[in-house]
């Protein structure tokens, strides 16, 4: 978990969450906020379950969107038509590596939220709320570092459904007929949200640069090391 606070955006946290960093923030503000997070770790410290699980599949871009498959597993989630034709200037109907993930910090932080609305302690459970929120981004970039090493990228992008690339939500269905999160312990709604709330999805493309492989060489490296899955993982 102490891997997890070196990836936290301390200004994400203080300044947009918390609130606590003006537009130039003074040494004192910043001392502050750091004593603030101290405070929280210690009282939280035995909340936090990061569990992740990510693979690497090949894919190919279809009319319907991507097209992401594995040995007994397929599943198609929409993209948005500018992100399909970037993917189809960049990999011309080949083959291609994306990773995808799912990640946690568990529902322990949950549960202690709600007890402290319950509780009426508002503020602190503000405070706790935004460094859930940090901490399960932070998990997620720990996720994608490791999913660039077994794909061996320099760079990758990440995407989320919601959002404009991928701007279905219920493609959530997809990634959980992909990885099966529920052994990490997430489910999903009928709404497709995940749950726990501090819960993220997302798939990994390939951030190129003159210097990258060709997809087909990328592709064939994943596939002689046999990077196809990997187990859920706890930061250390």
């Amino acid at each position: 978990m102490r891997a997890l606070l070196l990836l936290l955006d301390r200004e994400a946290l203080f300044a947009r969450r918390w609130q606590m960093l003006s537009r130039n923030p003074t040494g004192v503000e910043r001392a502050n906020a750091e004593g603030m997070l101290r405070r929280l770790w210690r009282t939280t410290r035995g909340l936090w379950q990061p569990e992740t699980v990510a693979e690497v599949f090949s894919a190919r871009v279809t009319k319907a969107g991507l097209s992401i498959t594995a040995t007994g597993r397929r599943a198609v989630l929409g993209v948005s038509d500018s992100f399909r034709q970037r993917l189809n200037r960049r990999y011309g109907g080949q083959e291609f590596a994306v990773g995808v993930q799912v990640v946690t910090v568990g529902s322990r932080i949950v549960k202690h939220c709600r007890r402290l609305a319950q509780a009426g302690n508002i503020h602190e459970q503000f405070l706790v709320h935004g460094l859930a929120a940090e901490l399960t981004e932070a998990l997620a970039k720990q996720s994608q570092s490791r999913v660039m090493r077994r794909a061996r990228w320099k760079a990758a992008q990440r995407y989320s459904p919601g959002y404009p690339v991928l701007p279905e939500l219920a493609d959530q269905r997809a990634i959980f007929r992909l990885l099966k999160p529920e052994r990490i312990g997430v489910k999903l709604t009928r709404s497709f949200q995940m749950v726990p709330e501090y819960s993220t999805s997302a798939i990994l493309v390939e951030k190129q640069d003159g210097a990258s492989r060709p997809a087909r060489q990328a592709l064939c490296v994943m596939r002689r090391e046999s990077i196809t899955s990997a187990r859920p993982t706890r930061p250390r």
